[in-house]
C-alpha cells in the first residue's frame, strides 16, 4: 500500500472483465494542452515524454491528439504540488500517489509537482509511463488486475523498452474499437518515438553549436539535425527532440545532410559514402547505397523548387542534381561563390523554406537568399535566436530584433509506401 501509485480508486467486484471501464469519449478527434511541465526535466524531454504517451494509445485504437497551444483542449495536463487552486485533490510530496485523472469528456490530467520525474533513467518516476496510465484513464479505462499492466493501479519502475500489455489493448479497444489500415492516415499530429535506450546518449542544446543539416520536409514541416538527434522547429519554439532513428528507422545519427523533395515526396539522408532515400518515414527497398558519382562527406543539400533540382555542396563546390533524368556530373563540382553570391564555403545545412527563399547555415550563423541566390541585406544573423527561439540568457548575448524563420507544426507519422521508380540513383 505505501507503493508509488496512481491517485484513482481501484476497481472492485470485477467478475468478468480484467480491466475496469469508466467511460468513452464520443468523438475520436481530440485536442490536448500541455498547461505546464516538471522542472526535472529539459522541456523537449518532458513534452516528447507526453507526446509518446498519446502515441501508445493512437496506435491500437482510431483516436488522433492534436495539440493546442492556447484556448480550450479536451485534454489538458499540468503538474501541481500540495498546495494549487485549481485542483481540490491535492498531492502528497514525494511518492504515494504521483498523479490523477478525470474520466472522459472532462479531461483533466495532473501530476505531482514534488516528484523526480525523469525519462531515459532508473531514477525518479517516469514521466512517459505515467502520463500514459492517466491518458488511460481520460481515454475511459479504470484499473487493471494484471500487475504489468499499464493500467495496474501501482508503478512497477522505469521500464526503457516498455510496450502496452494485451490487457490495456484490450480494454482501449473495447471503447473505441480497433485500429483499421485507413487510420493510419489520420494518426495522431505528435510525435511518436520509440523505446527509450537504456543509456540514452546525450541531447544536444538547439542553442548551441553547430547544426548537422536542416530540411523542410513531407507536409512543410521543419526539421533540424544535431548529433544522434532531430527536432521540429514551430512559429511558436521548437517541437520535441527525439534520436534520429526513432523517426527515420534504420538511419544512422551525425548526418552530413538532408533533403526532401515535394517532386517525387522523397527524403535523401547522406553520410560518408552512403545514401538512404525514405518516402516520409519508411526506407525505399535497396537503400543505403554507396555514392559513386558525387564526392562522399558531403556538407549539406537543399531542393530547389524553381527548376526541380537538388543541390550538394561541399567544400566550396556544388552538384546539381536532376532525381529523375541521368545527369553528366562530368562538369561538376562547380565553385559556389558562380551561383551563390555571398554565402560561406563548407555549409554545415542548407535548406530551401515555404518563403522561396533559400538559407545557408554555418557556425552559429545564417544567412537568407533571395530567389535569384544573391543573399539579403542585414545578414548573417543568428541561428540560435532567430531560429531557435533562444532566449537571451541562453545564448548569453543581448536580444536583437530579428526575422522569426522558422515554422512547422508538429510531426505527423506517415509510412505510406511509393511505387514511384527512380530511374537514376546517385551509385551510377
Amino acid at each position: 500500500m505505501r507503493q508509488p501509485r496512481c491517485g484513482l480508486e481501484d476497481p472492485f467486484n470485477q467478475k468478468i472483465l480484467k480491466y475496469l471501464l469508466l467511460g468513452r469519449w464520443r468523438k475520436k478527434h481530440l485536442t490536448f494542452r500541455i498547461l505546464n511541465l516538471p522542472s526535472t526535466l529539459p522541456p523537449h524531454t518532458a513534452r516528447a515524454s507526453l507526446f509518446q504517451a498519446f502515441k501508445y494509445w493512437s496506435n491500437v485504437v482510431p483516436l488522433t491528439f492534436r495539440e493546442v497551444q492556447a484556448g480550450w483542449a479536451d485534454i489538458r495536463l499540468s503538474f501541481h504540488g500540495r498546495q494549487s487552486t485549481y485542483c481540490s485533490n491535492t498531492f502528497d510530496g514525494p511518492g504515494k500517489v504521483l498523479a490523477h485523472a478525470d474520466i472522459p469528456e472532462l479531461g483533466s490530467v495532473h501530476f505531482d509537482e514534488d516528484e523526480l520525474w525523469s525519462e531515459g533513467t532508473y531514477r525518479g518516476v517516469n514521466l512517459r509511463i505515467i502520463a500514459a496510465h492517466e491518458l488511460g484513464h481520460a481515454l475511459g479505462l479504470g484499473h487493471s488486475r494484471y500487475t504489468q499492466a499499464l493500467m495496474a493501479p501501482v508503478y512497477a519502475g522505469y521500464r526503457p523498452y516498455f510496450k502496452l500489455h494485451p490487457d490495456d489493448v484490450a480494454g482501449i479497444q473495447a471503447l473505441y474499437g480497433k485500429k483499421r489500415p485507413r487510420d493510419e492516415e489520420e494518426d495522431m499530429e505528435v510525435p511518436t518515438v520509440p523505446p527509450v535506450p537504456t543509456e540514452p546518449g546525450p541531447m544536444p542544446n538547439p542553442c548551441s553549436g553547430e547544426l548537422d543539416a536542416m530540411m523542410m520536409g513531407p507536409r512543410g514541416k521543419t526539421y533540424a539535425f544535431k548529433g544522434n538527434y532531430v527536432w521540429t522547429v514551430t512559429d511558436s519554439g521548437l517541437g520535441p527532440m527525439f534520436r534520429v532513428s526513432a523517426l527515420w528507422e534504420g538511419l544512422p545519427g551525425n548526418l552530413d545532410a538532408a533533403v526532401y523533395s515535394p517532386r517525387t515526396q522523397w527524403i535523401h539522408f547522406f553520410k560518408g559514402d552512403k545514401v538512404w532515400r525514405y518516402i516520409n518515414f519508411k526506407i525505399s527497398p535497396g537503400f543505403p547505397k554507396k555514392l559513386n558519382r558525387v564526392e562522399p562527406n558531403l556538407d549539406a543539400a537543399f531542393y530547389w523548387p524553381f527548376n526541380q533540382k537538388i543541390f550538394l555542396f561541399k567544400g566550396s563546390g556544388y552538384w546539381q542534381w536532376d532525381e529523375l533524368a541521368r545527369i553528366d556530373f562530368s562538369r561538376y563540382p562547380k565553385p559556389i561563390k558562380e551561383l551563390f553570391s555571398g554565402v560561406p564555403d563548407q555549409p554545415s545545412a542548407t535548406m530551401s523554406w515555404r518563403d522561396g527563399q533559400v538559407y545557408f547555415f554555418k557556425g552559429k550563423k545564417y544567412w537568407r537568399l533571395n530567389q535569384q541566390l544573391l543573399v539579403e541585406k542585414g545578414y548573417p544573423r543568428n541561428t540560435a535566436h532567430s531560429w531557435m527561439h533562444c532566449h537571451p540568457q541562453t545564448l548569453g548575448t543581448t536580444r536583437s530584433t530579428g526575422d522569426n524563420t522558422s515554422s512547422a507544426t508538429g510531426i505527423t507519422l506517415n509510412t505510406t509506401s511509393s511505387t514511384m521508380e527512380t530511374t537514376l540513383n546517385l551509385d551510377h
